[in-house]
């Protein structure tokens, strides 16, 4: 399946921000979720995204604060490469 419609969402590794990325997964949509997790969590919610990834779609994840200016620039210069 050829994906190309993009979502953004914000708080995208559990609870209402997962389950909107696993359902725009399956109607063929590429993803950026941003998160805010400790590193504890990461193992159990990288594995999670991995499933979505083998769907087919390009997923972008990021572990990041995207309220600092600094953080949300590098973010956004990241993304215009995909």
């Amino acid at each position: 399946m050829k994906h190309k419609r993009w979502a953004l969402i914000l708080g995208g590794s559990s609870g209402l921000g997962w389950a909107t990325a696993q359902k725009l997964s399956e109607k063929g949509f590429n993803l950026i979720l941003l998160h805010r997790d400790r590193r504890a969590d990461m193992a159990a919610i990288e594995s999670n995204f991995e499933a979505l990834r083998e769907s087919g779609g390009i997923l972008i994840a990021k572990n990041m604060d995207v309220l600092n200016p600094s953080i949300k620039d590098y973010f956004l210069n990241e993304v215009r490469t995909h």
